[in-house]
């Protein structure tokens, strides 16, 4: 990195390059430096949901559907589950419009050891969902505010689909 700053400093010596310009390198230089030892989470499954439309459409700039998608993003051995709603509009314009990280050790009552085997199972309706862990699934439902709760735990373990 201490190269690439110094051939940076090089080349500016030899180029005329505006003032603005020269922050505008400095502070992305200063950013891939700061970052430079940022853990990364790893994206391990991803699921979307079915689609639905809205009731009404109010005009040509309102969504006109929505659907949920579930992550499980790893981090070292834990893992974290992820909640999107993603709203469609016009002519293929996506917004994400809720992200929820779920407390998933509170929300399962388990330690945070037990998340290294989630795993997203599959859709049971377009807001209810099963995820499960080495022992046990659950069963999740998204209700109209956005809220994630449990709706029961099994002790047998579904297959993937």
């Amino acid at each position: 990195m201490l190269t690439m700053i110094l051939s940076l400093s090089q080349l500016r010596c030899q180029i005329n390059i505006a003032e603005d310009d020269k922050r505008l390198i400095i502070d992305s230089l200063q950013t891939e430096i700061n970052y430079k030892d940022a853990v990364y989470n790893n994206l391990i499954q991803l699921s979307s949901g079915e689609f639905n439309y809205y009731s009404a459409n109010l005009n040509e700039h309102s969504p006109y559907g929505f659907n949920y998608r579930v992550e499980i993003i790893q981090s070292e051995i834990y893992r974290s589950v992820i909640v999107n709603k993603i709203e469609y509009f016009g002519e293929g314009f996506v917004v994400i419009k809720e992200v929820s990280k779920l407390d998933i050790e509170n929300l399962l009552n388990i330690n945070s050891e037990m998340t290294s085997q989630l795993e997203f199972v599959k859709w049971i309706d377009f807001n209810i969902f099963i995820i499960k862990d080495f022992k046990k699934s659950y069963k999740l439902k998204i209700n109209s505010n956005e809220k994630i709760i449990l709706l029961e735990t099994g002790g047998n373990v579904p297959n993937s689909r």
